[in-house]
């Protein structure tokens, strides 16, 4: 039976999954909302502080060049996360295996995120939220 390519779809399931398996390692409990229709993919649940988050995740460099390029836009780049809506991005760059917790209030409008994980002291102006799963263990 030839192997079928995965889709995007099931790409960012896997992504999820891989959020929620970190998030309880690290004693963040994670609840998943029904169906697709809200702009969170989970919620994360530390003490009494509740989170909602947007995962994504980048499988291969932009352009075969040195960085991960992640949409920061809702839908397809029709429009913006606001805080409203959501509360952090979990950035997971599979190859990697590196995890970045960005604020949605950090993105400030931005059509994609640029992170370069392999050459974190290249300064990426996201690289002060790799692996900083602390945000969700606070106030």
């Amino acid at each position: 039976m030839k192997k079928r390519k995965p889709t995007y779809k099931r790409l960012g399931e896997y992504a999820q999954v891989c959020f929620m398996q970190r998030a309880l390692a690290l004693d963040i409990s994670v609840a998943v909302p029904y169906g697709d229709s809200d702009p969170f993919d989970s919620i994360a649940i530390y003490g009494r502080h509740t989170w909602r988050i947007q995962v994504r995740s980048a499988w291969r460099r932009y352009k075969g060049g040195d960085r991960y390029s992640i949409s920061s836009r809702f839908m397809q780049g029709k429009r913006y996360f606001r805080p409203a809506e959501i509360d952090f991005l979990a950035v997971y760059i599979v190859p990697c295996d590196v995890w970045y917790i960005i604020p949605v209030r950090e993105i400030r409008r931005c059509k994609s995120l640029q992170v370069i994980p392999h050459r974190p002291t290249r300064g990426s102006r996201w690289e002060k939220f790799r692996e900083a799963w602390r945000l969700l263990k606070q106030a």
